[in-house]
C-alpha cells in the first residue's frame, strides 16, 4: 500500500474552526527530536503470562496450570516470561520498564469499549472521531511534514483526528502506471483541494520511499507474524530520520486467548520481542530519543478457564522501553492476588491508570505543555497525574 495523507483539508475544515475557537495556547514551532511510538496489542494480553508476580504466595495457586515454571526474575516480586527473554538485555540495560496492575477506566470487560477508550483517552466509550495521540500532536503546530505514522492497513482511532497522518503498510500491489496517475491527477484537476491533497500524497510518499529503501517494496503475504517485523522495521524507519513522523502506532492481534493460552503465547511473545527489537534496529541513533509502549485493551482473568486459557479481565501490563525510558524497574501498586484481593475475586485489581504513563511521556518526554495536555489531550483527567520518573530528562 502507498504512504497517504488520511486527513484532506477539506475534511479537516471543521475541526479547524473548532480549534481555532477553542483556548489558546502557546504551541510549538512544529520541530521536535523525540519520538513516540504505541503498540497495542489486540484481543487483551494476559499481563500475568507476560509478567509474572512470582513472588507473590498467592500466584501459583491461583494461576494453576499457566502459572509460568522459568520466569526470568525481575525482582523479587515479577519475572518475565521466557518468551521475552530477547528483551531482557534491555532490562539490564535500564530500557526495559514494566507498568503492573494497569487499566483504563473501563470495566465491562468489553473489547470495543475498552479500545475505544485506550484510544480516545476519554473516561468513558464515546462517539469521538479524535484519538489522543491525534490530539497531542495538534500541539505541534502546522509542520512541514506530517509528525503521525499509523503503520498498518487501516488507520486507528488513536492516531484519527484533525492533524494530518500518513498511513503506511506493506504494499499488496505493484506501482501503478505512469498513464494511470496522469488520468488521476488530470480528474482532479477541477476540484483545487483535491488536486492538492493527491499532490501532497505524491510528494509524502515519495519521500517515504526514499526513506525505506528495501522495505518500501515489500509485500504483506508473508503471514501474519512476518507481517508485524515488516511494520515494525517500516515504523522505526520512518521515525528514524530528521525528516521523518515522531508520532507513531501499530498493532499486533491474537491475543484473545480463551483457549490453549500457553500454546498460543509460545509464539505471540517471541513475535512481540522479535518486532520490538526489530523496531530499535531500524530506529538506529533515534533510539535514544525514543520511548515505546507497549499496552493492550485490557487484561485477562487470573485463574485459567476449563480449556487451559482465561477469559475477559480487568488490570493488565504494560511495557515501555527506549533509550529515553529510566528501566531496570517495575512500577506497580500490587494489589495482591488472593481471592478477597481481585476485583469481583476474579480479575487483577486495577490500581494504575495507563494514562498516568501517557501523561508522562507527553509532559516529560515530548515536552507539551501540562495546560495543554489537560485540557485538550485527556480532558476531564485532572485527578490522573504523570508518572513520576518514567523517562528520562
Amino acid at each position: 500500500m502507498l504512504s497517504r495523507r488520511t486527513i484532506l483539508k477539506a475534511g479537516s475544515s471543521m475541526a479547524a474552526i473548532a480549534m481555532a475557537r477553542a483556548p489558546s495556547f502557546a504551541w510549538a514551532s512544529g520541530d521536535t527530536d523525540r519520538r513516540f511510538v504505541m503498540v497495542i496489542l489486540r484481543g487483551a494480553a494476559d499481563g500475568l503470562a507476560l509478567v509474572p508476580a512470582i513472588g507473590d504466595p498467592n500466584y501459583a495457586p491461583q494461576r494453576g496450570e499457566l502459572a509460568e515454571q522459568n520466569p526470568i526474575p525481575l525482582d523479587t516480586t515479577f519475572g518475565l516470561n521466557p518468551g521475552l527473554a530477547e528483551l531482557e538485555p534491555l532490562w539490564r540495560d535500564g530500557q526495559l520498564a514494566v507498568i503492573h496492575a494497569t487499566h483504563t477506566s473501563h470495566r465491562a470487560r468489553s473489547h470495543f469499549d475498552a479500545q475505544n477508550m485506550l484510544e480516545s483517552g476519554l473516561n468513558k466509550p464515546s462517539s469521538v472521531t479524535d484519538g489522543w495521540m491525534n490530539r497531542a500532536i495538534g500541539y505541534f503546530g502546522q509542520p512541514k511534514i506530517n509528525l503521525g505514522l499509523a503503520a498498518g492497513h487501516q488507520l486507528p482511532l488513536i492516531l484519527s483526528g484533525p492533524a494530518p497522518v500518513t498511513v503506511w503498510a506493506p504494499r499488496l500491489l505493484h506501482n501503478p502506471e505512469l498513464a494511470f496517475l496522469q488520468k488521476l491527477e488530470a480528474m482532479s484537476a477541477v476540484d483545487p483541494q483535491i488536486r492538492a491533497a493527491l499532490a501532497e500524497g505524491a510528494a509524502d510518499d515519495a519521500r517515504q520511499r526514499s526513506m525505506l529503501g528495501d522495505l518500501e517494496a515489500a509485500r504483506a503475504g508473508v503471514g501474519r507474524y512476518g507481517l508485524n517485523l515488516q511494520l515494525a522495521a517500516a515504523t522505526g524507519r520512518l521515525l528514524a530520520g530528521e525528516d521523518g513522523a515522531r508520532f507513531a502506532s501499530f498493532d499486533l492481534g491474537g491475543w484473545d486467548t480463551h483457549g490453549s493460552q500457553t500454546i498460543v503465547l509460545s509464539y505471540l511473545l517471541p513475535n512481540l520481542a522479535k518486532s520490538l527489537l526489530v523496531l530499535k534496529d531500524h530506529l538506529g541513533p533515534a533510539w535514544a530519543k525514543t520511548v515505546v509502549m507497549v499496552v493492550s485493551e485490557f487484561g485477562r482473568t487470573v485463574a485459567p478457564n476449563g480449556t487451559n486459557g482465561t477469559d475477559h479481565g480487568e488490570a493488565g501490563v504494560a511495557l515501555v522501553l527506549g533509550g529515553a525510558v529510566k528501566g531496570g524497574r517495575v512500577i506497580s501498586d500490587w494489589p495482591g492476588l488472593a481471592t478477597a484481593q481481585l476485583y469481583e475475586q476474579r480479575d487483577l485489581r486495577p490500581t494504575t491508570d495507563i494514562r498516568t504513563a501517557f501523561k508522562s511521556v507527553m509532559v516529560a518526554h515530548l515536552g507539551i505543555d501540562d495546560a495543554f495536555v489537560e485540557a485538550k489531550v485527556f480532558p476531564g483527567t485532572p485527578d490522573i497525574r504523570p508518572l513520576d520518573g518514567l523517562v528520562r530528562a
